[in-house]
């Protein structure tokens, strides 16, 4: 049994609002399967599984905005579990309350208990039935906050702008699960200022597949912005002779049909991936004050929309493929990005 979650469509993205599901539990799915649609800053998304198996069930709701990791669905080798039925009444259990023996005399009972019909004012006594009116018990429904104090839970990018802006994370109500806190939750509480400009007039709830391309455009520039201000950047420049590997690349795809044949930008990927693995400092992620190495390399590529704007989808584990696959990859992404 294997979990799908919401994955990272982008650098930037840190949730995404589950609007269509393309499975059911008990369908057959394989690696490459689109199997649901997300919709991001930057537009509704196909998005596919990476597994063969069958569809045990669906966790999340359509309409849900979920963090990226959330659960999605679960997917198992064998079929689908069905819903627990109700548990028959086994037939012994139904015989031995129909058993009139037993009743029978306390049939004869009631005859003689007359005088316990003085009793009967006993049921006065369920005048104390109204002050159970008001059940205490709506308070706990607000559950405590989950994180206070140093072991606040917050995203890399609502850390920075909460130390930038002087707000206390602990003074902040997180909007995920578990009381976490996003980019969205400091910039409300630092007020109008550095809250997102308000959205354009509300479109038609149904989603749109592919790319609105203002607000995409918009996402690239917030994204940017935020890539400039939060992460360290630094510029090298090297002289690179590629004489050796253009004649490598000429006699390999001598050899190889036109749709598999190899282009020099999946050397460019393949030999960037192997060197941010070979160096953990430049491949991993800044939290609370420290550096935390990459266990993998996901290659960015970047995509130009033939409508306009710019798109990076990312190669997961790109050092670990072959040059055919990360060329196989590279036409994946293209091809997608631009349908």
């Amino acid at each position: 049994m294997s979990v799908f979650v919401m994955p990272s469509l982008g650098a930037d993205m840190e949730d995404g609002k589950l609007v269509e599901w393309l499975v059911k539990p008990g369908d057959a799915v394989h690696r490459g399967d689109v199997v649901a649609v997300v919709e991001t800053q930057k537009g509704a998304i196909e998005i596919e599984i990476f597994e063969d198996g069958i569809v045990q069930s669906l966790e999340a709701e359509l309409g849900a905005t979920l963090p990226v990791g959330a659960t999605l669905a679960m997917i198992g080798d064998g079929a689908a579990k069905p819903a627990p039925a109700p548990k028959p009444v086994p037939a012994q259990e139904a015989v031995s309350p129909a058993a009139p023996q037993e009743q029978e005399p306390a049939a004869a009972e009631p005859v003689t208990p007359e005088p316990t019909a003085v009793i009967a004012p006993a049921p006065e006594a369920p005048v104390p039935e109204a002050p159970a009116v008001p059940p205490p018990t709506p308070t706990p429904i607000m559950p405590a906050p989950a994180t206070t104090g140093a072991g606040i839970a917050a995203s890399p990018a609502a850390r920075a702008l909460a130390a930038e802006k002087g707000i206390d994370l602990a003074s902040i109500t997180g909007s995920w699960p578990g009381g976490a806190i996003v980019l969205a939750d400091v910039e409300g509480a630092a007020g109008p200022a550095a809250a997102a400009p308000a959205p354009g007039p509300a479109s038609s709830s149904k989603p749109v597949r592919g790319f609105d391309i203002e607000a995409m455009r918009q996402g690239i520039a917030a994204a940017m912005t935020r890539s400039k201000r939060e992460i360290p950047h630094y510029y090298m420049t090297h002289e690179i002779d590629l004489q050796q590997a253009t004649d490598w690349l000429a006699s390999k795809n001598a050899g190889l049909e036109p749709a598999g044949r190899l282009l020099m930008g999946a050397l460019f990927v393949k030999a960037t991936a192997l060197a941010a693995k070979a160096v953990d400092g430049l491949n991993g992620t800044f939290e609370d004050g420290s550096f935390h190495p990459s266990e993998v390399v996901n290659a960015g590529v970047a995509v130009a929309l033939r409508g306009g704007g710019l798109v990076a989808p990312a190669i997961p584990a790109a050092e670990e493929k072959s040059l055919a696959e990360v060329m196989a990859a590279m036409r994946d992404l293209v091809a997608r990005a631009r349908a």
